[in-house]
């Protein structure tokens, strides 16, 4: 992971859309058709609910510390700020817990349903924010398959388990604040 790894129904979206990138690969000709495609796999959840009851399905450790989940259907990994199509999940909660790209801290949140998503892409609904951890751990229970996503490349996972922990660091271009002159990006 360089950005996020999920388990859930997002990643059931992901992977419903990257299975029709595979089969019918002109489906993926314009970022319109992609909106499309994304909002119809997103609706069909809706209706579906495929991941409905993941909470009973999974355990989560923060720091070898076992949270109790609520009722979800999504739980996301993440690195960066932005999620989502441009969703900020942890510009919301308080500054205390505040996120930085380089402090070798995972953020963790969770959603209840594909409509929760859209919701929060148009700001009518903010991300169940779980907690932060220098070391997570998914523990997957039962004869389940699990759909999961890392930077957008989906997969179906069986029972197991999955640790996320800081690796290492990478540079990264930037632009840069505004300058009367010089080059506008940097390392």
């Amino acid at each position: 992971m360089t950005n996020y790894v999920s388990v859930g129904v997002d990643a059931c979206v992901t992977l419903g859309m990257q299975n029709t990138r595979e089969s019918i690969p002109r489906a993926m000709s314009s970022r319109l058709l992609n909106k499309f495609l994304f909002f119809t796999f997103g609706t069909k959840d809706v209706f579906e609910r495929v991941c409905k009851g993941l909470n009973e399905r999974i355990e989560l450790y923060l720091d070898d510390v076992h949270v109790n989940l609520p009722d979800i259907e999504g739980l996301i990994f993440l690195n960066i700020p932005y999620w989502g199509a441009g969703v900020k999940p942890w510009a919301t909660y308080n500054d205390s817990h505040r996120q930085d790209c380089d402090d070798e801290t995972i953020e963790v949140f969770a959603v209840t349903s594909s409509f929760h998503i859209a919701q929060m892409q148009i700001g009518l609904a903010s991300p169940l924010c779980i907690g932060q951890a220098k070391h997570a751990k998914l523990v997957f229970k039962g004869n389940h398959s699990f759909p999961m996503q890392s930077d957008g490349e989906a997969w179906v996972n069986s029972a197991g388990t999955v640790e996320i922990s800081h690796k290492c660091k990478t540079a990264m271009l930037r632009k840069a604040e505004k300058q009367r002159s010089g080059c506008g990006m940097f390392f």
